[in-house]
């Protein structure tokens, strides 16, 4: 898997959507066992990150989708600034926390709306093997939202 993948088509890559985009940035590759991680170095990092991470996720889309084309072949890559995805990973399992804590004591479900696939699959991992509560995600997208909810 991933044969044709190199982290110098990755840097390049990045490299080149950089100059299009006007921006200074550079791209550190790492191929991790179970996806290719790009770390980004800039001092644009407010506009790489964009609002609630929707910059980093559409840039993540883009070059896994150009990483494809140019090779023919899918592997996850994983792009980050500054190791925001992982700072918000802990916000949100630091969240996910407290809430299960809200639902317990007080009965009652707790609904938490608009949250990415992602962000929401964060809270369910985050509280698998909570004997207090339980999580399942309602709705349908764009208005699907997660639900902690205590066991009886």
């Amino acid at each position: 898997m991933a044969e044709k993948i190199e982290s110098k088509l990755i840097e390049d890559l990045m490299t080149q959507l950089f100059t299009l985009a006007g921006l200074s940035a550079t791209a550190t590759v790492e191929k991790g066992e179970e996806s290719w991680n790009v770390a980004l170095e800039s001092d644009d990092t407010a506009i790489l990150i964009g609002k609630r991470g929707q910059n980093l996720a559409s840039l993540n889309r883009w070059l896994s989708s150009a990483v494809f084309a140019k090779t023919g072949e899918k592997f996850p890559i994983k792009v980050d600034v500054d190791n925001w995805r992982g700072h918000h990973e802990e916000r949100l399992v630091e969240m996910a926390l407290k809430l299960a804590q809200k639902a317990k004591f007080s009965g009652q479900p707790q609904k938490v709306t608009n949250l990415t696939p992602l962000e929401r699959r964060v809270i369910h991992t985050a509280l698998t093997g909570n004997d207090d509560v339980e999580t399942f995600s309602e709705g349908v997208e764009p208005n699907r939202y997660l639900v902690i909810s205590p066991k009886q």
